[in-house]
């Protein structure tokens, strides 16, 4: 008796092509997940092996074999969970490495700043895990100690983790994926290679209140206040920058311009007379005040300044519309390098002096962290902390 053949895959997945389609997207979707997983899997392993080339290394030399590190972690950054990428990615590479490691985590905001106060400075290392806010804290805390001199010389590693990294942009692959970063930066832990910092001190015109220290830069007025909105257009996903920016120009007055002026010491100026643009020829113009929509204060490492040089930008008081909406655009949107718009002044050297209106309220942005803004001077600090590297 015949054996009847029932009907071919073909038909079937014909006939049932909504379940076949939603099916085949499934498929796919956890092949590509798998294949993502197994590859984050191979980089651990690869940089653990390498890490534990450098334990049997320092075992060699009984002498030299105690590291103790203090790892600072912000578990509220914006980031998936920073316990669980800490553990998996970062913290099998320092232990195989035969690091001491201790992990603290911060409670509330500020609270690095506390913790900096009681550190033991015998240790070989600092390592912060998380965010540009978590890293200012962290150094506003060390320096502000009074053996700050001494402290100054523990390295610090950066571990990013946070909403905004751009110390860690500067030092880490920026195109390589989330795990490739975080073992890059757990693995210069583990080398020991270091290099020096500059860091930017602010400090008010009231005594009483302890200076503020940056690695990367000083924001206020339009872009800061812009870019703090962000998230009320939660709803646009991809394009709540683009959305801030337009938003900006319809509500409002256009621009909110401020009054400012800057003092610039008077050897500063003689000292770059001879240089086109430089602060001699802009000193009497910015003493008198100028009106501004905005302006920045960058460290050598945020504008890639290879001289030991802070570098002030001040932009005119009518920025142009589109040229604004392009720029958030530009940065937020499609996320590329994007030339500043045209500035009013542009400003280099190692202390300003910044003298900002008392009658209405604004705020800093100091490495992504608000801090009400008031006259302030601005001073560079020359290589005054180390921060461990990638291997060159």
């Amino acid at each position: 008796m015949a054996i009847l053949s029932g009907p071919g895959l073909l038909y079937t997945l014909r006939l049932h092509w909504k379940k076949s389609t939603a099916g085949a997207i499934v498929f796919v979707a956890g092949g590509y997940y798998g294949i993502d997983r197994f590859r984050a899997h191979l980089i651990r392993r690869s940089y653990c092996q390498r890490a534990k080339v450098y334990s049997e290394e320092l075992l060699s030399h009984p002498t030299d074999n105690n590291r103790r590190m203090m790892v600072f972690l912000n578990p509220a950054v914006d980031r998936g969970n920073p316990r669980k990428l800490f553990q998996k990615n970062v913290a099998p590479i320092l232990h195989m490495a035969g690091i001491d490691v201790t992990v603290v985590e911060s409670e509330y905001e500020g609270h690095l700043r506390t913790l900096m106060g009681y550190m033991d400075k015998g240790l070989s290392g600092i390592v912060i895990a998380g965010g540009d806010g978590s890293i200012q804290e962290a150094v506003t805390g060390l320096l502000r100690r009074t053996d700050e001199s001494s402290i100054a010389s523990v390295p610090i590693g950066i571990v990013p983790m946070g909403k905004s990294n751009s110390l860690a942009g500067k030092l880490f692959r920026s195109e390589a994926s989330d795990v490739r970063r975080l073992c890059d930066a757990a693995f210069s832990i583990v080398a020991g290679q270091t290099q020096p910092l500059d860091v930017m001190s602010l400090k008010s015109e009231n005594k009483s209140q302890p200076a503020v220290f940056s690695v990367g830069l000083l924001q206020w007025g339009l872009f800061r206040d812009t870019d703090r909105t962000l998230d009320k257009f939660w709803w646009t996903g991809r394009f709540r920058g683009f959305s801030a920016y337009l938003w900006r120009t319809i509500k409002g007055p256009w621009p909110h311009q401020r009054h400012i002026s800057v003092t610039v010491p008077e050897t500063q100026a003689q000292q770059s007379a001879d240089q086109p643009g430089a602060a001699s020829t802009v000193a009497a113009d910015l003493r008198q005040g100028v009106d501004t929509a905005a302006l920045q204060v960058c460290t050598p490492l945020a504008s890639d300044d290879k001289l030991d040089q802070i570098t002030m930008k001040i932009w005119p008081a009518n920025v142009n519309k589109n040229s604004f909406i392009g720029y958030g655009w530009r940065k937020h949107v499609l996320r590329q390098p994007t030339e500043d718009l045209p500035t009013a002044f542009e400003l280099t050297g190692t202390e300003f002096q910044l003298n900002l209106p008392e009658d209405e309220v604004s705020w800093f942005s100091i490495d992504g962290e608000m801090y009400e803004a008031q006259s302030v001077k601005i001073t560079l600090l020359p290589k005054k902390l180390k921060i461990f590297v990638p291997e060159r």
